[in-house]
């Protein structure tokens, strides 16, 4: 079986971090991707980690559906990861109003066209995960 604790405090500080993290972001002048990349990815992360710990903490799963959701969950946060930093870019050009933006179409339309192949990384990280979770996870009582 494996099981997850059903609060974690250990996930507070990575959510106080990211808003911390947003919010010095969105009032600086920056105009490079990686601090926006990071931010856009961590999001969905953040949210998949409190769903899990929500929904499925404290009761143990079957090996085979904990497998499945940290998999398709790795899929969806990181087919999730290009709309979110999308949104970040816009959020950040219509709250800073200059001439030219800090982020020109043509860059918001390349990280949407990459959706592929961040969904496979996260299907990937994902997976490596489960398979993490399932190598750790607690014997069967025997019947």
């Amino acid at each position: 079986m494996i099981e997850w604790s059903a609060r974690s405090r250990l996930l507070l500080i990575p959510t106080y971090l990211f808003g911390l993290a947003f919010f010095l972001w969105i009032g600086a002048e920056d105009t490079t991707l990686a601090p926006v990349t990071a931010l856009g990815a961590a999001l969905p992360l953040l949210l998949l980690a409190h769903f899990l710990t929500r929904r499925f903490g404290g009761a143990p799963l079957r090996p085979r559906k904990g497998v499945l959701l940290l998999t398709a969950g790795g899929l969806l946060a990181g087919s999730a990861a290009p709309l979110t930093i999308g949104i970040f870019m816009a959020l950040k050009v219509a709250l800073h109003s200059h001439t030219h933006p800090d982020y020109p179409p043509e860059i918001v339309l390349g990280v949407m066209a990459r959706t592929p192949i961040w969904g496979l990384a996260g299907l990937l990280l994902g997976g490596a995960l489960a398979l993490a979770a399932y190598a750790r996870r607690k014997p069967a009582p025997a019947a």
